[in-house]
């Protein structure tokens, strides 16, 4: 019989139809006359499209990769049944977005909690930003420090390609563009219950903005790249992938995004989970038994978890897999490569040297998953998470 040993983890605080396509479900609306789109004003429930912020119309563009597209000034949402592959859902569009101010923290799309924007900077450059909420309701907008050239009337000058990828369990979400990962690990919030999809499209609503504009949508159950069936010669030719050309920056979001601004879409028309806030959780290699918390001598908080670590079939234990949340340390203007996390083994002497056993940042997400070695995961570990110091020899975390 196998002894399982006891382990402590010592937290530190600082609608169009559905359609089939090799059993994989998925959604697919292209502005196209013959698909049911006629240039002009769009018809609210057209093809499941609820017009809900005049105004929304489609247009034509004579670039032959182009043709019609969705131009919004004002805002329009879908519904319709989820569709989940392997508990991911993944939203892919073409996108020619206006920008606006950074302080005003209008999005352009939110898809089930994941908001993207694209706001100006104090220079005039336009980044994209993307939406990361906590669980104790708290939200930051997160640049991704990916820069979109804008033209003179404040538009983005390419039509760009973004994916967004929803892991329900996790509650957690991840943002591509023109097939680069910008951003992981942002969080949605409380995880949406039922099993329906809300996806708001939005302008600017505003007689000086020249709008957003939006075609080839598609939200699938499996990554886009994997559906070969679908027509992906009649989309867009993939932009030039743009390069990070700045930090990534926090800035304060709370609940003025536009989706609790707008008006209550008709769910007719279709084509709460309470949650404790923790910086580190067990998500793999271990079960969780426990959890506490206590004070030391100075009175700061140490939170415990108590789990037991899994084994093979050989009997070895295996990789811990921990999930971070940088959420407690967030403020604004804050980079998130200057958030530290760190794995060392747990010693009751202050006085002794730790051993690191993995340590990164938070530069690409505000959620990380930690893989701690096998050798370690039955063994009293600590973590960290803010600004560390990690080349000090006496770390206070």
């Amino acid at each position: 019989m196998r002894a399982f040993s006891l382990a402590w983890l010592v937290l530190f605080i600082f609608g169009q139809g559905l359609l089939l396509a090799s059993e994989v479900p998925y959604y697919f609306w292209k502005f196209e006359a013959a698909e049911g789109f006629p240039e002009g004003p769009l018809q609210t429930g057209t093809k499941g499209l609820q017009v809900m912020v005049p105004e929304a119309s489609i247009q034509h563009e004579d670039a032959a990769a182009v043709g019609q597209f969705l131009h919004l000034n004002g805002a329009v949402v879908l519904l319709g049944e989820r569709v989940t592959g392997e508990g991911k859902t993944y939203l892919e569009l073409w996108v020619c977005p206006s920008a606006t101010e950074a302080g005003e923290g209008n999005e352009f799309l939110d898809f089930d909690g994941a908001a993207v924007g694209l706001f100006r900077d104090e220079t005039g450059h336009a980044f994209l930003n993307a939406f990361h909420a906590g669980e104790d309701g708290q939200g930051y907008w997160l640049s991704t420090g990916a820069e979109l050239p804008l033209d003179a009337k404040g538009r983005s000058q390419e039509w760009h390609r973004l994916t967004l990828v929803q892991e329900w369990q996790r509650g957690v979400w991840e943002l591509h563009l023109d097939g680069v990962v910008v951003m992981t690990g942002l969080g949605r919030g409380k995880i949406q219950p039922g099993s329906e999809f809300e996806l708001w499209l939005y302008g600017q609503n505003s007689a000086e903005s020249p709008g957003c504009d939006f075609d080839d949508l598609l939200i699938s159950a499996l990554a886009p790249d994997s559906l070969e069936n679908l027509q992906r010669a009649a989309l867009k030719a993939v932009s030039r992938p743009q390069a990070r050309s700045k930090t990534t920056t926090a800035q304060a979001g709370d609940q003025t995004r536009r989706q609790y601004r707008s008006p209550e879409p008709d769910r007719s028309i279709k084509t709460e989970l309470l949650a404790q806030m923790v910086s580190v959780e067990i998500i793999g290699g271990g079960k969780q038994i426990g959890r506490f918390e206590t004070s030391d001598e100075s009175g700061k908080p140490k939170r415990f978890i108590l789990y037991t670590a899994s084994y093979d079939e050989a009997g070895k234990p295996k990789p811990l897999i921990l999930e971070m949340r940088c959420d407690t340390s967030l403020a604004k203007g804050i980079r998130l490569e200057e958030i530290e996390w760190m794995v060392t083994d747990q010693t009751n002497d202050q006085q002794a040297k730790v051993t690191v056993i993995s340590h990164g940042t938070f530069a690409t997400g505000p959620i990380q998953q930690v893989k701690v070695p096998s050798e370690w995961s039955n063994k009293a570990l600590s973590s960290g998470i803010g600004e560390l110091g990690l080349t000090k020899r006496k770390m206070k975390y």
